[in-house]
């Protein structure tokens, strides 16, 4: 087992690793928002050099070839740049903490062509922005020209059309993007996460081999722009070779390919790795997921998703925290309870099936014993759960103290089965 001078070694380095990534990922988001600017200005320096007419239309459209020719070389390369850094960082994510701690494990080196294939998809993506951009410009330019209108009622709607606002934001702002700027960033986001992402899972993959019991954990951001699945996903850890439940869709890790649209792109978060000889190392951002639970879901929102999901999906599900208004403390405290209760059976189910499917593995006359034991343990957690799940949702009666009381007497009654059970 892990010394605690080493499992502060293996946070610290986890930390150091998360902040070099932000730091990558926000500059170049800066980076393509300046870019985008620089387009701007350009154009307008070439509007205001040329006489703005339908006569002279042949000669703007030469000049926006060759400022989006620009454009799109310096924004590939910015493209380029970032997914390698990333897929660098993906790999130390897993690699460096574990040398920090001074654990030894083998690790190993992905081939260059998977790198360049993730490089080179990035950069077609952001070539497909660049050619859109060009045509929506090309017509913008066009249509005041042929209208008569003036290089300012152009470069007015270029603006608007680049950056949905009046005027470019500036490249160090923290407010979402909008416009084309914002197809770029993101493009530049998911991908450069994905590539993270990518490279922490090989080498999770290939260190699982030689670490039995080796797990993954799934981390949201935690702010106002986290998807409501994805919170309720934070925390949840699988073993390497598992798939994460994310609104209802298997993700191998944030971002992969394979998953929906709608819990891939733009998603912000990442998996960090479970060490059994470390074990789960507490994430920075675990109050700030907190926070932004309690502000969007009640502890029947909770429920009632177990509910509706199945139990394996919300394995993981833990109440929201947060103060409870004057009066309904000891309502609150009462329904944290039957969460965690709920929690805690759906977690003892999850053990018996696996110990069901080990016993079906084996042969025997006793053994056939046990397989029946373990079956009739599944049953009753099974049957509990569903009771538990109805008594919370129950709207005849609100006296939470109540409901907790009846839970108490189901959890006595799994209780002593598991007990027979073991």
């Amino acid at each position: 087992m892990a010394t605690p001078a080493q499992r502060r070694a293996y946070a610290a380095k986890l930390r150091q690793i998360a902040r070099s990534f932000d730091r990558l990922e926000r500059a170049t988001v800066q980076q393509s928002i300046r870019l985008l600017t620089d387009v701007r200005n350009n154009l307008a320096g070439q509007l205001i050099d040329t006489e703005f007419s339908q006569f002279r239309i042949a000669e703007q459209q030469r000049a926006l070839d060759d400022i989006m020719a620009n454009y799109e070389d310096k924004a590939r390369a910015l493209s380029n740049g970032a997914v390698r850094q990333s897929f660098a960082l993906g790999e130390q994510s897993v690699i460096e903490p574990l040398q920090a701690a001074n654990v030894g494990a083998a690790f190993f080196r992905p081939s260059e062509a998977q790198v360049n294939v993730l490089a080179q998809f990035s950069a077609d993506l952001i070539s497909g922005v660049s050619s859109a951009m060009r045509g929506k410009i090309n017509r913008v330019i066009n249509m005041t020209a042929l209208g008569g209108g003036s290089q300012l009622d152009a470069m007015r709607e270029i603006t608007q059309l680049l950056f949905k606002t009046s005027r470019p934001p500036s490249p160090r702002t923290r407010q979402p993007t909008k416009g084309v700027a914002y197809e770029a960033e993101r493009i530049l986001r998911t991908e450069t996460n994905r590539a993270y992402s990518l490279a922490a899972f090989g080498q999770q993959e290939k260190l699982a081999q030689d670490v039995p019991g080796l797990e993954k954990k799934w981390n949201a951001t935690g702010d106002n722009r986290t998807r409501d699945t994805h919170l309720r996903a934070h925390g949840q850890i699988v073993p390497v070779g598992k798939p994460f439940i994310v609104g209802g869709a298997k993700l191998m890790y944030p971002q992969d390919p394979a998953g929906p649209p709608q819990e891939t792109i733009f998603c912000r978060c990442r998996s960090t790795t479970v060490i059994p000889e470390i074990g789960d190392i507490k994430s920075p951002l675990d109050k700030q997921v907190e926070k932004e639970r309690a502000k969007r879901f009640t502890v029947e929102d909770e429920i009632a998703l177990i509910k509706s999901s199945g139990f394996d999906t919300f394995a993981n599900i833990r109440p929201p925290e947060g103060r409870a208004p004057r009066g309904l403390g000891e309502e609150y405290r009462q329904r944290r309870r039957i969460v965690n209760k709920i929690q805690t059976h759906i977690k003892w189910r999850g053990q018996a099936q696996r110990q069901l499917d080990q016993y079906r593995g084996q042969k025997g006359v006793r053994n056939r014993w046990r397989i029946d034991v373990a079956k009739e343990r599944v049953r009753q957690l099974d049957k509990g759960i569903t009771t538990m799940l109805d008594i919370a949702n129950d709207p005849i009666t609100d006296d939470w103290t109540f409901k907790s009381e009846l839970l108490d007497g189901i959890t006595e009654h799994i209780s002593v089965l598991r007990v027979m059970a073991a």
